[in-house]
């Protein structure tokens, strides 16, 4: 299977057992951040195996080759910043999963829990990369919200703060990602993990 971009064993397990969890459900699996579309191409795969033709969203405003012509039409390549309206318009559907591996300056992970985390269907999945508190990361290459200098990761703040997210409840973290399932109108006390 083609490794998706994460940095770890533990990390690829928690990444197709998300999968696994989220293909019970109907929807589209949105992929945000998809850079050179490893990540994309092994969401394609999984699905494939298991003969789950359901469209797959990757977003992402990076223009260089992410794909050959062996994604097919399944594969819905928005070459939008995910908080651009148009890219969230262009999701047909209430996801049943969404992999967040973008920008970890605390604005656009706020931006981007605040849009996507309402949009998701309820029991469906949220799987977030780049969770580590004490790593540093240079600004992601598209941002145009922070001061562009490298900085603490501000995913974990940004979940703490996000006001979609209080619908979520944590379901397994390892390393460097965080799983989350809604659960709609019930509030969680996962968030003390992080503080």
């Amino acid at each position: 299977m083609t490794s998706p971009s994460v940095d770890t064993r533990p990390e690829r397990k928690l990444f197709l057992e998300s999968l696994g969890l989220a293909s019970s459900l109907k929807g589209p699996f949105v992929e945000i951040g998809v850079r050179h579309g490893r990540g994309t191409r092994a969401i394609l795969e999984f699905l494939d195996g298991r003969n789950d033709k359901r469209d797959v969203y990757a977003i992402d405003p990076n223009k260089t080759k992410r794909y050959d012509k062996a994604v097919g039409d399944r594969v819905h390549d928005i070459r939008l910043c995910s908080q651009d309206p148009l890219a969230v318009a262009a999701v047909s559907g209430e996801p049943a999963w969404v992999w967040v591996d973008s920008c970890v300056c605390y604005e656009c992970a706020l931006a981007d829990f605040d849009i996507w985390g309402p949009r998701i269907q309820r029991h469906g999945y949220l799987l977030i990369h780049d969770t580590d508190r004490d790593r540093w990361y240079d600004y992601y290459q598209h941002c145009t919200m922070s001061d562009r200098k490298p900085r603490r990761c501000g995913i974990v703040p940004a979940m703490l703060w996000a006001k979609g997210l209080q619908d979520f409840e944590h379901v397994r973290s390892v390393h460097n990602m965080v799983l989350l399932q809604k659960i709609c109108g019930k509030t969680s006390d996962w968030r003390k993990r992080f503080v």
